[in-house]
């Protein structure tokens, strides 16, 4: 269902020529899947998960989106990171460095 509606926004030329759909579909998946994995071990509250959801698949649309879709997209995104809280982690992840570049 994602791909669809990723291949009618490629069609009307809302969405980047060079981004692959599968791919960008599947990220848009792990952003949604990695955000309800956060929600269930408590650190997003019940009520602002459909804001955080929108907030994380958003920021990985951004990079493809573009004319009217993507003015639309940010201002999602925007309304959506005034939605959800700076949730506080546990300090032995907050206080973690990264030691390997990616």
């Amino acid at each position: 269902m994602i791909a669809a509606q990723l291949r009618a926004l490629q069609a009307k030329r809302q969405l980047a020529g060079w981004a692959d759909i599968s791919l960008l579909a599947g990220q848009v998946t792990n952003a949604v899947i990695g955000t309800a994995i956060v929600w269930s071990t408590g650190h997003i509250p019940d009520p602002v998960l459909a804001p955080a959801i929108r907030y994380a698949a958003g920021l990985v649309l951004l990079g493809a989106a573009r004319g009217r879709t993507r003015e639309q997209l940010e201002a999602l995104v925007i309304e959506a990171q005034r939605m959800v809280p700076t949730a506080p982690r546990p300090r032995d992840e907050s206080d973690h460095q990264l030691t390997q570049e990616v």
